[in-house]
């Protein structure tokens, strides 16, 4: 079912429909949705919001970020325990890890379809996160973080308001018509 799904997710027309989302809410829901992996593996989760607002499809945007948090947690495990840190500024939304980091051979590979590591699964994750992003004219990036080594993806979203010159929360409050 899950390899399905994944194939499904990956093969299919990927059309946001942008909004100007509540950041905090937006990162809460991804925890949420993954709390109890989280607790089980004794990882310490940190939210820092410096932007109250990103624009993105609600349901795409969750599931990208709900896949990177699945792997960092998977990551993390491996180590029993570990720190996951979900960043936001107004125009990139940043996960860092405490795991084991990624060589560099799958640091070049990670977003191709069908590239795993793993024994078991698709190979598909990453590559659906870079076409939900890419699907958002936005970018992904990773390396890995020169202190302690673990993951640190970067996702750029772009402000359909800075781009016709407007204030980010000038359309985040529209009065209801």
């Amino acid at each position: 079912s899950a390899i399905v799904n994944d194939v499904l997710s990956f093969a299919r027309q990927i059309e946001p429909k942008i909004q100007a989302l509540d950041t905090r809410a937006v990162l809460q829901r991804v925890i949420d949705a993954h709390r109890p992996a989280i607790e089980a593996h004794h990882i310490a989760v940190t939210v820092e919001v410096d932007s109250a607002v990103v624009h993105a499809d609600a349901d795409l945007l969750h599931q990208a970020l709900l896949n990177l948090v699945r792997n960092a947690v998977d990551a993390m495990a491996e180590r029993g325990g570990g720190r996951l840190t979900l960043a936001a500024t107004a125009d990139r939304l940043t996960l860092t890890d405490t795991g084991p980091g990624l060589p560099g051979q799958v640091v070049d590979r990670i977003f191709n379809p069908f590239f795993t590591t793993r024994s078991s699964g698709t190979g598909l994750g990453f590559a659906i996160v870079h076409r939900i992003i890419d699907a958002h004219g936005g970018t992904i990036a990773v390396h890995n973080h020169p202190g302690h080594g673990g993951a640190v993806f970067a996702l750029d979203l772009p402000c359909p308001q800075a781009a016709r010159g407007l204030a980010p929360e000038s359309n985040f409050m529209e009065p209801a018509a």
